[in-house]
């Protein structure tokens, strides 16, 4: 007995060993060979603690996508004002902008107006930074060979975030205006920077992200991750996207110029709304203000039903009418009143 208790006692604690193997191999698997770090002169243990745990899962997120992880620590700044954000970013962005990604520093700066009150949009917008993180670890060697149109499309597209809050369909409707103008924004313009008025940037951001979007419909996520490879290995973006795409950049972009110039329907009711938004509202005022003029009239109805008969007209009788009616009817000049249907006195 003494002898089997020690077996079962020997073999238990083998099979602790080897789950406790097993939980040690995962936890090391799953290690990353990043770390974020975070940085805020208000902010509570736990925001820092949920900020460095979202923006580790969206390195792991950009690491998939475009097939490289990087290593080494990233900083996520929150700067809880303009003074700080200028401070972090060396002056260097532009004052509309939420957060941008400082290369040179490997840090992430946003502002703290970022996560008031929309956790979903600050996480997005963080994912969008540290897409661009990931991308500049890749590219760390040769930064330049990065056009900025792909970098931002690619990481607007990823994180559905933009660094200033404005609609997707607003942008859209620009974009397809400036398309149709024949005032679309030249991509070897946009290699190396965007431009740092606020509309022309968002048209930069729009038609990036659209064209980038094309690229991924004609070859999928497979077909971006092949051109990345490319320009980090030392090929020009024509040489890379021909590569991949069978054309380069200019035939590329006129493709997708003209497709982007064909209107689509929400472009249509974007439209439409901007131009006639002052008779819609004053259509729907309209509205608004006959339904409240029926439900007022109609309370009224019902409150002066109720004062003449009071209980809700449980006090009417219809028959109480036919006296009145005999009173009424034509009398002749003789005084005699003709017979007629349902009349009580004949």
């Amino acid at each position: 007995m003494i002898m089997t208790r020690m077996r079962y006692a020997a073999g238990l604690a083998a099979a602790l060993f080897a789950l406790l193997a097993a939980a040690g191999f995962a936890g090391a698997s799953e290690s990353r060979a990043f770390r974020i770090e975070v940085k805020s002169s208000g902010g509570s243990r736990g925001l820092e603690e949920a900020v460095r745990r979202d923006g580790e899962r969206a390195l792991a997120k950009a690491a998939k996508f475009i097939g490289h992880e990087p290593t080494g620590p990233f900083v996520v700044y929150i700067a809880a004002d303009d003074a700080e954000f200028e401070e972090y970013t060396g002056g260097m962005a532009p004052s509309w902008a939420i957060a941008v990604y400082v290369h040179d520093r490997r840090a992430v700066v946003m502002r703290a107006e970022s996560f008031a009150g929309d956790a979903g949009y600050f996480s997005s917008v963080l994912e969008h930074e540290l897409f661009h993180a990931a991308l500049g670890h890749k590219f760390r060697a040769r930064p330049g060979a990065l056009p900025r149109w792909l970098n931002e499309g690619l990481a607007v597209h990823l994180s559905d975030a933009w660094e200033s809050p404005e609609s997707w369909h607003k942008r859209r409707a620009d974009l397809y205006n400036a398309a149709r103008k024949g005032a679309a924004l030249d991509f070897n313009d946009l290699h190396y920077g965007f431009p740092s008025g606020k509309f022309i940037a968002e048209l930069a951001y729009a038609q990036s992200h659209d064209f980038v979007s094309w690229l991924i419909k004609r070859k999928g996520e497979a077909g971006i991750r092949h051109l990345l490879d490319g320009l980090a290995d030392g090929d020009s973006v024509d040489v890379a996207l021909k590569r991949v795409y069978g054309d380069g950049l200019e035939g590329l972009s006129a493709d997708w110029l003209a497709q982007a110039a064909k209107p689509a329907p929400i472009v249509w009711a974007m439209q439409f709304f901007a131009a006639f938004d002052t008779y819609i509202w004053t259509g729907m005022a309209l509205l608004v203000i006959v339904a409240g003029m029926k439900v007022f009239l109609g309370f009224r109805r019902k409150r002066k039903f109720k004062l003449v008969y009071p209980g809700g007209g449980s006090g009417y009788d219809p028959e109480d009418d036919w006296d009145e009616l005999d009173e009424e009817w034509d009398i002749d000049d003789y005084g005699h009143r003709p017979w007629r249907p349902g009349r009580r006195d004949n």
